[in-house]
């Protein structure tokens, strides 16, 4: 029992706690357990449904949550939906529970990142040392936890600074927060001096995987793609590197190999919808159909219930089935049924209105164009591109506006693709992100066949590039380049490996070399792969082509 003249226990008197299990005995010896520290407003819930609701008429400070809740929302979900509507915060204590021992639940749970994991049965010292300890950190720590949840980052900074020296005991947690504080706001060469500071001690993972995240922030992928490897290689479970070396090989223009990293991470977690969407896209990039459809349909099964069950992930998933007929027509009789069905059901589960009839019809017209009747499906896109301008911006829905874009690139229509969609961009200043995306969309060749290629030349080149083969790297992607000239990755993985030749050999590529720039002049700042571009242009000289904004 705790002191009851100690901070600790007054600590617990102030906390307001909530128990959420379905099995009542549990819940009563947990509360006793609790009793005995100073606990005192103590609350439980028996389902995952309630504790939400309850969460909302007040808030908990610390939350005991156990996985397995039987039916409707498990604790992963839970702590997931607590954390999206901003019941959680920093200061807050989140406990998942559970007698699960099979290896995908206890990642699913871990991933989410709760304070503590303990496994059944619980006893009462095993409790009071792992609460006593996060409590401690918490309460020591407060003015930091405070101002993220504030979202003053700025001022987290100080106060993360001004507990380094006053709590020495947790400076490896303070200084990897401190660096997670400078990328939030944007320093991302304090984060990177803070983690390359802490690599000269030893080689500690957390600074090692937070120096390969800014590394890929900074569009440095090559190094970036080199410490993630090693990790994964020595700590094959390490689901985070799996998915941050997926996201900076697709970068680097590898998507073959970026989808081999993204399985990796999934068949270690798959219940994370996110991770199962983001494949299924990428697989059907690759044209890996079955993989596609897999993870895709995995990504509806583990979404009941959770946050992530929305109108907007059936629609996706009709999307990838789409996206499969267009590469495979012979598929149509297989899967037409399939996203019928998946719309069919999203009306029923969400109502009439759940599904966009402009987002219906889109679809459509992508299944004319896998049924080879493109007059029909330009018909049909000329329509909807109609409507969609004459829209006001400000109703424009920018997917949809993608999707048409598409269609009218897979109908050969590319200079009036290119035209819809930079305009697209130009009406859409507020989305940051979207003209990386359309960039992306026009690099690509038109046919599959091409876009196979291309991509399986790149991944060939990238392999000889990190076996030193860099003469054979150069052929390579000169071939894909030939398929892809427009492809930006492509092209600045040609330029990389040209500057890793020896001056007098470097000399014999100066054609390949120019027609590399060439293809690159005028890339905007506003592209993804932009400060790659001039990181390797301040390699090459004073020299340089100039570019647009």
């Amino acid at each position: 029992m705790t002191n009851p003249f100690s901070v600790l226990f007054k600590a617990y008197q102030r906390k307001r706690f909530l128990i959420i299990d379905d099995f009542d005995s549990f819940v009563f010896s947990l509360k006793q357990m609790l009793r005995r520290l100073g606990a005192e407003q103590l609350d439980s819930a028996s389902n995952g449904e309630k504790a939400l609701d309850m969460a909302l008429q007040r808030h908990y400070d610390v939350v005991l949550c156990d996985y397995n809740l039987g039916d409707g929302k498990n604790g992963q979900q839970v702590l997931e939906e607590l954390k999206h509507r901003g019941l959680l915060r920093h200061q807050d204590i989140f406990i998942m529970i559970s007698a699960e021992a099979a290896r995908d639940w206890v990642f699913a749970a871990i991933e989410n990142a709760p304070d503590e994991y303990l496994t059944k049965p619980i006893t009462q010292s095993i409790l009071q040392n792992r609460l006593d300890r996060i409590l401690t950190r918490k309460e020591t720590l407060r003015p930091m936890y405070a101002a993220m949840d504030a979202g003053d980052f700025s001022k987290a900074l100080i106060a993360c600074d001004q507990a380094l020296p006053a709590h020495p005991e947790y400076r490896p947690l303070l200084i990897k927060t401190k660096a997670y504080l400078y990328q939030q706001v944007g320093d991302l060469a304090s984060a990177r001096a803070l983690y390359e500071a802490a690599l000269k001690h030893r080689p500690v993972q957390w600074a090692r995987f937070g120096l390969a995240r800014v590394l890929v922030q900074a569009g440095e992928l090559p190094r970036a793609i080199e410490i993630l490897q090693l990790l994964v290689a020595e700590y094959p479970t390490m689901i985070q590197a799996w998915d941050l070396l997926a996201e900076a090989l697709k970068a680097s223009g590898d998507s073959m190999a970026a989808e081999e990293a993204l399985r990796q991470a999934a068949n270690l977690s798959p219940r994370s919808v996110q991770r199962q969407q983001k494949l299924a896209k990428l697989a059907e990039t690759n044209d890996h159909p079955d993989t596609a459809i897999g993870a895709s349909q995995l990504a509806l099964r583990y979404a009941e219930n959770s946050v992530h069950d929305t109108p907007s992930l059936y629609l996706g998933h009709a999307q990838i089935l789409s996206g499969v007929c267009e590469s495979h027509p012979d598929q149509l009789n297989r899967l037409g049924p399939e996203i019928r069905t998946t719309l069919q059901n999203c009306r029923q589960r969400f109502g009439p209105a759940a599904i966009d009839p402009f987002d219906e019809a889109i679809m459509e017209a992508r299944l004319l164009i896998a049924e080879g009747k493109s007059d029909e499906a330009m018909e049909k896109v000329q329509g909807l591109k109609s409507r969609f301008s004459a829209l006001p911006s400000g109703q424009q829905n920018t997917e949809q506006g993608l999707a048409l874009g598409r269609c009218l690139l897979m109908l050969n229509a590319h200079k009036e693709a290119e035209a819809f969609l930079y305009r697209l961009v130009q009406d859409h200043p507020e989305e940051a992100g979207l003209p990386a995306r359309v960039e992306e969309l026009l690099d690509e060749p038109l046919s599959l066949q091409a876009r196979m290629k291309a991509r399986e030349l790149n991944s060939q080149g990238i392999r000889c590039y990190d076996k030193a083969l860099y003469e054979d790297a150069i052929r390579l992607f000169t071939e894909a380049a030939e398929l892809a000239p427009r492809h930006v990755a492509l092209n600045l993985n040609l330029l990389q490996t040209l500057l890793r030749l020896d001056p007098s050999r470097r000399k014999q590529y100066r054609a390949t070399e120019a027609a590399c720039l060439e293809r690159l002049k005028g890339l905007s700042s506003r592209h993804r792969q932009y400060r790659r571009y001039r990181h390797l242009l301040g390699r090459l000289g004073p020299e340089i082509p100039q570019e647009s904004s």
